[in-house]
């Protein structure tokens, strides 16, 4: 009688250590969760450059491809689009083929701006990009805008002024961008 009574006790302790280990294995989960639900643009600060403001002329350094030019006056009523991404961002390949798509059919010239090692780029713009549109890896160009998530745009106007910014999750968030700067 006893020993049945130590055995039920000892599965006792074990169901209940496992309850606990389930337990903290779920809170992390729901922070994870959470983490990932919160609104991307929570940012407070001011961005260093505003829509309507100069963008300042910058010549960066493309790979694989030409430098590129930001912030130079444009051919009247064209646009330039610039996107920031990173090869490792899931969200950023997602929206990639419809900025490419925008580009092409001449909505607006198409800069993609990557984040992270040159060697990962390179093979982002060879996998990815495909010759579509220059990238560059520009992080001057990211501090000036004071871009913190991604994948994130900008467009600039013909007279390398920023017309519109903002972080981008699909297709359809671009064209509302180029839509705003209108």
């Amino acid at each position: 009688m006893f020993l049945a009574l130590l055995i039920s006790q000892c599965v006792l302790v074990v169901i209940l250590l496992g309850f606990g280990v389930v337990l903290l294995a779920l809170a992390r989960q729901v922070g994870v969760l959470h983490e990932r639900l919160m609104p991307l643009d929570t940012s407070d600060k001011e961005p260093a450059v505003k829509p309507g403001h100069a963008l300042p002329r910058m010549t960066l350094q493309g790979i694989g491809g030409p430098p590129v030019r930001i912030g130079e006056p444009l051919a009247p009523g064209r646009r330039q689009l610039l996107l920031f991404v990173a090869p490792d961002c899931p969200i950023c390949k997602r929206v990639l083929p419809s900025a490419l798509d925008l580009g092409e059919s001449g909505a607006a010239e198409l800069v993609v701006v990557g984040d992270g090692p040159a060697p990962e780029l390179a093979e982002f713009a060879k996998t990815q990009i495909r010759g579509r549109a220059p990238l560059t890896a520009a992080a001057e160009l990211g501090l000036v805008l004071q871009i913190d998530r991604l994948p994130y745009a900008a467009v600039i106007d013909d007279r390398g002024t920023l017309a519109a910014r903002g972080l981008v999750n699909n297709g359809a968030h671009l064209e509302a961008l180029l839509r705003d700067a209108a």
